[in-house]
């Protein structure tokens, strides 16, 4: 029996729904109508566009796959295990930019090579297990195609493919 054939009872009777907000573009709504608290200078709206812009992302996951490349690359160099206590650790993490003026991409990248430096190198050929296995790059590239879809599996309707990738 598939989904689409069980029974289901009737959907309940609800009010009309509520029209949804009108749209709002560089502070100006979509429809020239006009709405109370727009962002007045756009920037809010500049923002989420430049944190979606597809070029951006590619040209930063180049580097970014370039890093982890080199890391593989490089597996062997050093000890399996960095000698960090967590006070450095946290203290590591706390030195990231976090203003909204700070360059993101260049902050990505500090991050990344900090997590790189500070890892357990599962790919060293002197690792000889832990608690988890060492992981296959082709399954970590689909881990970067789940992550940034977002398709929750914890619903089949909500990541469908993510599902059965899993």
């Amino acid at each position: 029996m598939t989904y689409d054939a069980v029974a289901r009872p009737p959907a309940p009777v609800s009010p009309a729904p509520t029209p949804p907000p009108a749209a709002v573009h560089d502070g100006a709504p979509v429809d020239g109508a006009p709405v109370d608290g727009a962002p007045v200078d756009g920037a809010p709206v500049d923002a989420l566009v430049a944190a979606h812009d597809a070029e951006r992302f590619r040209a930063l996951a180049h580097r970014v796959v370039d890093r982890l490349a080199d890391h593989l690359a490089d597996a062997d160099a050093g000890p399996v295990v960095p000698a960090l206590s967590p006070r450095d650790a946290v203290a590591r993490v706390g030195a990231v930019p976090r203003r909204p003026d700070a360059d993101a991409d260049a902050a990505v990248l500090a991050a990344v090579d900090d997590a790189i430096a500070t890892a357990t190198r599962l790919h060293h050929r002197g690792f000889v297990g832990h608690q988890v296995a060492t992981p296959l790059p082709a399954a970590a590239l689909v881990d970067l195609v789940t992550a940034l879809l977002n398709n929750g599996m914890a619903i089949f309707e909500m990541g469908k493919g993510a599902t059965a990738l899993e």
